[in-house]
């Protein structure tokens, strides 16, 4: 008696449901590969810079860094390590987020013209 309660209540079509929603809702909440500071640092970035025609890939809204392959940048697990825009002919500045690279093993941002300051806290 129990047993054919427990089918009819909760059958196979219905535990399909459960397991399709549970990785749905998992997958969904994942925001994607690259760790939220450092995305959002190289968005704010990409806003900032005047030419950024040069940086395929790249995008000031919710696209992923690492998980997107964004010209110049290297990864490590979630966190961006390299930074190697060099003579790309790109101006402006780096944005107020960059300080939040600290992850940041190569940086080279030679041969543009951009302003500011390179952050003392970026290793």
């Amino acid at each position: 008696m129990m047993e054919r309660w427990r089918r009819s209540v909760f059958g196979v079509e219905q535990l399909k449901l459960v397991v399709t929603l549970v990785v749905c809702i998992h997958i969904g909440c994942i925001n994607g590969a690259t760790d939220p500071n450092d995305a959002a640092a190289l968005r704010v970035m990409y806003g900032a810079l005047n030419s950024s025609g040069q940086l395929t890939q790249w995008s000031s809204n919710g696209d992923d860094p690492c998980g997107q392959s964004w010209k110049g940048v290297t990864c490590s697990k979630s966190r961006v390590t390299e930074l190697k825009l060099n003579n790309l002919g790109l101006s402006g500045s780096m944005g107020y987020q960059f300080s939040s690279l600290t992850g940041l093993t190569n940086l080279d941002l030679s041969y543009n013209s951009l302003s500011g300051s390179i952050p003392y806290n970026i290793p």
